[in-house]
């Protein structure tokens, strides 16, 4: 512990600290965040019933990207311990859980593809209204487009878990230049295609099925396309800064890597789950209001994850200040870094609502042309914003609280707030005001985490040492990154 003690991390200040370590983080998950937004806009070209299939999809899309993540963080720990304990394996364990994990992805891939069509009656697609206000005659059947667009999806989400596992692996060994590039890169290949596509340079007809044009295609296969192209770029730049190759999967311990990776995945699994099975479940409640109300649904949780931009950066730049200083014993400088960013996130996300609040016409009139739409993106905004203040403390104590080696504290906070809170508050909400309550319910779910998490974490820390969680805690933060190569760690997005 003496040689963390001379470490950057534990003498900088702290609010200088906090910007040095999440400013250069802002670009990359700018990107990363903002590109939903960009899909949908490039959606919104066919309709409100687009809309509304691409909202359905949601749920399954952003389970993609919670495994992803999930089997990265895995990867992360994992080769954390490695480094720690025996670097010689590092090649070795490198390969076998990027082998191992993908195997398990495609798995998962192949037995979502067979159950789509279920899975997607399960969030009602089948009895979704669909309002005179957009739309005379036979309800349309939003089911062909979802199915296609999920299932090609689905086909990719091998792609999307390599890509999350190797930028885990640079940001766990240090090596935060290569990482952020590689994210930053394939956010744009994405967001150029996009465009091309949205200003018809690519002709949309390229996404037709059977005869029947789906306007989803083109974009399910933009992500085919890009994160196939990266995860590839990614592999080839990890063998070789690393110097990997195929004779070294004669020396991985399969059976040990699984167990390894097991033991490390489930509880990263369940974390990563919960947004994603709250965000099913409101698709769930809405179903049954109309499919407007599903299209608007769809547009406002993609406005939340890009509001939500300073959160999201701090669950990836917070957890390694707070890792090393609490292993230090600085509990002080804990407590100073957990209040100073709490502090931040307040005034950052109060200038974020105001901005919405203010810009609701715009925003709305941007998004959809449906005026049933609009409506409902405009009351979203008039509400929900101020609440993200809850959204983003959670994401943040969260975060804290897995650095500080309690996983358990964190997957019960977020269990509670995301779904006992949550999802109770939104259906009253929907059942004694219609959409519009659904909408209050969610805001006073969220202004209702502002004191959990706060309360959590202080309760947290008056309680506990580091001491407490030694013999969970399987390396010591400090000592896994190369000094010859040293950049500030960072530890991936958790949401």
């Amino acid at each position: 512990m003496e040689k963390c003690k001379q470490h950057w991390m534990l003498n900088t200040g702290v609010k200088q600290l906090i910007l040095a370590m999440t400013l250069p983080l802002l670009p990359a998950i700018f990107l990363l965040v903002s590109f939903d937004l960009l899909e949908t806009c490039l959606v919104s070209k066919s309709g409100t019933q687009a809309l509304a299939a691409l909202a359905f999809s949601a749920p399954l899309t952003i389970t993609l990207a919670a495994v992803a993540i999930a089997a990265s963080i895995t990867t992360n720990n994992w080769i954390c311990k490695t480094v720690s304990s025996d670097k010689s394996a590092l090649k070795h364990n490198i390969l076998a859980a990027l082998l191992v994990n993908s195997a398990l992805v495609l798995l998962l891939s192949a037995v979502f593809y067979l159950l789509t069509p279920w899975i997607f009656q399960l969030l009602g697609v089948d009895y979704a209204a669909i309002p005179a206000s957009f739309h005379q005659g036979a309800k349309p059947d939003l089911a062909p487009w979802v199915n296609e667009y999920a299932r090609l999806r689905f086909i990719g989400w091998v792609f999307l878990a390599v890509i999350w596992q190797v930028n885990g692996i640079f940001r766990s060994l240090g090596y935060v230049h290569q990482a952020s590039g590689l994210l930053s890169g394939w956010m744009l290949s994405k967001m150029l295609m996009a465009a091309a596509v949205f200003y018809d340079l690519i002709p949309v007809n390229l996404a037709v099925s059977t005869g029947q044009e789906n306007p989803l295609l083109a974009v399910a296969q933009l992500h085919l396309l890009s994160d196939a192209l990266f995860a590839l770029i990614s592999v080839f730049i990890l063998m070789r800064r690393f110097s990997i190759t195929c004779y070294d999967v004669k020396a991985i311990a399969w059976l040990h890597t699984v167990k390894q990776l097991g033991a490390i995945g489930f509880g990263a699994l369940f974390q990563q789950g919960l947004t994603p099975l709250s965000i099913g479940l409101l698709t769930l409640i809405i179903a049954g209001l109309g499919a407007d109300k599903v299209a608007a649904f769809g547009i406002v949780i993609r406005i939340e994850a890009l509001a939500l931009l300073i959160p999201v950066a701090f669950t990836a730049s917070l957890p390694g200040l707070i890792a090393t200083n609490w292993w230090a014993g600085e509990i002080k400088r804990v407590k100073a870094l957990i209040s100073n960013s709490f502090i931040m996130l307040i005034l950052t996300q109060l200038i974020v609502a105001l901005t919405l609040f203010f810009g609701q016409d715009n925003i709305s009139g941007w998004l959809s042309q449906d005026i049933a739409v609009q409506e409902g993106i405009s009351f979203y905004l008039t509400w929900v914003p101020l609440s993200f203040i809850g959204s983003a403390c959670v994401m943040v104590a969260m975060s804290c609280f897995n650095a500080m080696g309690c996983k358990s504290t964190a997957a019960i906070l977020g269990f509670n707030a995301k779904i006992l809170i949550l999802l109770p508050l939104a259906l009253l909400g929907s059942l004694l005001f219609d959409f519009h309550g659904l909408f209050i319910g969610i805001s006073i779910a969220n202004f209702l985490m502002v004191f959990i998490a706060w309360l959590a974490m202080i309760n947290f820390i008056d309680k506990h040492q580091p001491s407490d969680f030694y013999g969970d805690q399987s390396t010591n933060n400090n000592d896994i990154y190369p000094q010859t190569n040293f950049n500030p760690p960072t530890i991936k997005p958790e949401s």
